[in-house]
């Protein structure tokens, strides 16, 4: 991580940190029991909309439900908060990111019944 600063520049990094640690605040207070954690994931662009994300979540979900606790993740824009909530995640806190405009929705995914 070291030199990241120096590929992004430092109000990028800067703006980084800032989010990672609010993120870092919120995530204890929704997901305070065992959980599985989405931290980062992404698919470029050009290769959305054709199952990649929801291929790399799988084995994540069969993991979680296997063993009956949730997944938790924070979403950054409603788009990403609609996208997850159609994969059975649900909203369980919404927050501004101090000094920012972006908004964030914590997400949880409660382990299915059906494995």
């Amino acid at each position: 991580m070291s030199g990241i600063p120096g590929q992004i520049g430092a109000e990028p990094w800067m703006r980084f940190k800032q989010l990672a640690e609010c993120l870092d605040a919120f995530h204890p207070r929704y997901a305070p029991d065992p959980h599985w954690y989405l931290a980062m994931l992404g698919v470029d662009p050009e290769w959305q909309r054709q199952g990649i994300g929801e291929l790399l979540m799988q084995p994540v979900f069969d993991a979680a439900d296997r063993d009956g606790i949730p997944c938790y993740l924070e979403a950054p824009t409603l788009e990403n908060a609609l996208y997850y909530q159609r994969r059975g995640f649900r909203v369980v806190g919404e927050a501004d990111v101090p000094g920012s405009s972006v908004h964030i929705w914590m997400m949880r995914r409660d382990p299915s019944r059906h494995t």
